[in-house]
């Protein structure tokens, strides 16, 4: 069996790539703290403490990065790890929003390393290197595949820092029809994790007023809690997810019309989410919209049973035979 150090910040981004390299034989770590401490040399992030520690990187097979510019100061402090740093990327959006200007500007773009996550532009033909795109498995779905309770509650967003991250100016005008959760001045303040599931069950809808995401936890909750999603049509050209966000169907999508100046573009946003919200209040109506993105995303989401031999393959190809 393989080993895999994974050093994420995230929990669900651990949980999901504890539960890939798992399926496809790999036992996974965290850095222990003397390597914890030579890693955030470059990483600012703190990371978790769920997994068991490994605290050299002798007998490291897989070393798993979050950004793509930890890959060569971590190989040159480290040169056991040579070939052997995989890039996790949580980030949407074209590739130059992940990656330098120069290397956007060197076409075809090469990821620096083998890369591995949901950006789906990283299909594109004008990238080349190693990549794995998949819509990434949550793990713990389960909390959120019950059946719903009558939406009674207004709906709900649930961005971090959607003022900065999102489409902060839409928070204050819709701040009376939409509880705004997160960090940073959102309105409603932070929602305890232990409390989404519930909210997501009685909430009349999920409004995601956010410009990307790779691939967004909360909607994945959202859309696992069968409450329906609005999204902006702008979210769907941008991160490339047509495949799972189909307005009408599992989603209803807002025109973005941001071409226009921001005092027009935004009240023009503002009655799209309303006239969304809206309709949103039929229930059987609700009920289609709700049950068919769940429906989507589980037919989407990477799974080992039918998923595990091509991530196995694309591991073996990039890291040598017999990786798994």
């Amino acid at each position: 069996m393989k080993t895999a150090v994974v050093a994420v910040p995230h929990n669900d981004c651990e949980k999901s790539l504890q539960s890939m390299l798992e399926a496809v034989g790999y036992q996974v770590f965290r850095p222990g703290d003397g390597l914890l401490r030579a890693y955030n040399r470059f990483n600012r992030q703190p990371l978790l403490h769920r997994l068991p520690v490994h605290n050299t990187v002798n007998g490291i097979d897989l070393f798993v990065i979050i950004k793509h510019f930890y890959n060569y100061p971590l190989r040159k402090r480290f040169p056991t790890l040579n070939g052997k740093v995989l890039w996790f990327d949580i980030n949407g959006g074209i590739p130059g929003s992940t990656l330098s200007k120069d290397q956007y500007k060197a076409l075809p773009l090469r990821t620096p390393c083998p890369y591995l996550g949901a950006n789906k532009h990283y299909q594109d033909s004008k990238c080349s290197g190693p990549r794995y795109v998949t819509y990434i498995p949550m793990v713990d779905r389960g909390r959120f595949e019950c059946l719903r309770h009558k939406p009674e509650q207004s709906p709900v967003c649930l961005v971090h820092n959607v003022k900065h991250w999102g489409y902060g100016s839409l928070v204050q005008p819709l701040r009376n029809k939409v509880r705004f959760y997160g960090s940073h001045g959102s309105p409603a303040g932070l929602l305890p994790s232990t409390k989404v599931p519930q909210t997501l069950r009685k909430a009349l809808c999920y409004v995601h007023v956010k410009g990307r995401d790779c691939p967004g936890y909360s909607l994945y909750q959202a859309l696992l809690a069968a409450c329906p999603v609005i999204v902006l049509d702008r979210f769907i050209e941008r991160t490339g997810y047509s495949d799972l966000y189909e307005p009408g169907v599992t989603c209803l999508a807002v025109k973005d019309p941001w071409k226009l100046p921001p005092e027009k573009r935004f009240p023009k946003i503002v009655a799209g989410v309303e006239k969304a919200i809206e309709a949103l209040k039929d229930p059987e109506y609700n009920q289609t919209i709700g049950l068919a993105g769940r429906q989507r995303l589980k037919e989407l989401m990477w799974n080992p049973r039918e998923d595990a031999e091509t991530f196995k393959h694309f591991l073996e190809e990039n890291y040598g035979p017999g990786t798994t």
